[in-house]
């Protein structure tokens, strides 16, 4: 058992912004890209960005159409989850050597 088994479709979509942000945090992906990336529907991916924002994870930037900054809290989320996968794979690991 792996973190990847809880994880959903979320965490993979702001996993991959948090990949494709610039040094600062400005996503220049469009939707469409991420959904042919990742293999989602354009539906999805417009949920999952809608979600973003109003939790505070993805911020719209007032000047460019369709363009988003990955907020502090968006990176911390991702850094934060990566961390935890890497423990509880450890974990996973030693439990399977015993």
């Amino acid at each position: 058992m792996v973190i990847n088994d809880f994880t959903n479709t979320n965490f993979v979509i702001l996993a991959h912004l948090y990949n494709e942000k610039n040094n600062e945090n400005v996503i220049k992906t469009t939707q469409d890209e991420v959904a042919d990336k990742l293999q989602l529907s354009r539906v999805t991916i417009n949920k999952a960005f809608s979600l973003f924002v109003q939790n505070g994870y993805l911020q719209r930037d007032l000047k460019h159409v369709g363009r988003y900054y990955l907020t502090d809290l968006g990176c911390t989320v991702v850094e934060n989850i990566r961390t935890l996968s890497v423990e509880v794979n450890m974990l996973s690991q030693k439990s399977l050597i015993k």
